[in-house]
């Protein structure tokens, strides 16, 4: 019995340690302590796939936020800041990012937004906790609208919080 336990466990005192609990008959005993071993097991594995998991997070989101090559030139879409603004409030952007896109819980998006092919990539496919805001729900346009709003907001109102929107 010793020899098997030493070849299941790799080591000689657990494996007499186990012999002599099944020498006693504790069986209850044994399987608590077979629980713990696949308990520990099963721990140790999960761990190594949550650090490989989050590091593929991490770079997932350093990709989302990095504009593509060639897109510094890319001019942003025409779009309509005094829609934007309305979007801006209705879509909630607001309750993270404040009603000026000055920041709050989320970060600050103006003034001087980020390239609007990063802005709308993010928008579509967040990895924080902000949720995604699909072509189903907000369109290209209403985008396009948004950013403009973001790029209208002037440099005097960052930091500061101006009256929601009616």
């Amino acid at each position: 019995m010793g020899n098997i336990v030493t070849c299941i466990c790799g080591n000689s005192r657990a494996s007499s340690v186990i012999a002599k609990l099944f020498a006693d008959a504790h069986v209850p005993t044994i399987c608590a302590v077979i629980s713990l071993l696949l308990l520990a097991a099963v721990s140790s594995a999960r761990a190594q796939s949550n650090s490989q998991t989050n590091s593929e997070t991490n770079a997932q989101a350093a990709a989302h936020m990095s504009p593509p090559r060639g897109s510094q030139n890319a001019p942003s879409p025409t779009g309509n800041a005094d829609n934007g603004k309305k979007l801006f409030a209705a879509y909630g952007c607001f309750e993270c990012h404040g009603h000026e896109a000055s920041g709050g819980a989320g970060p600050h998006l103006a003034p001087n937004p980020v390239l609007f092919s990063t802005f709308a990539r993010y928008v579509r496919h967040p990895t924080g906790t902000m949720p995604p805001y699909t072509v189903k729900v907000a369109s290209d346009q209403d985008l396009a609208d948004i950013y403009a709003f973001l790029k209208s907001v002037p440099d005097s109102m960052k930091g500061k919080e101006a009256p929601p929107v009616d």
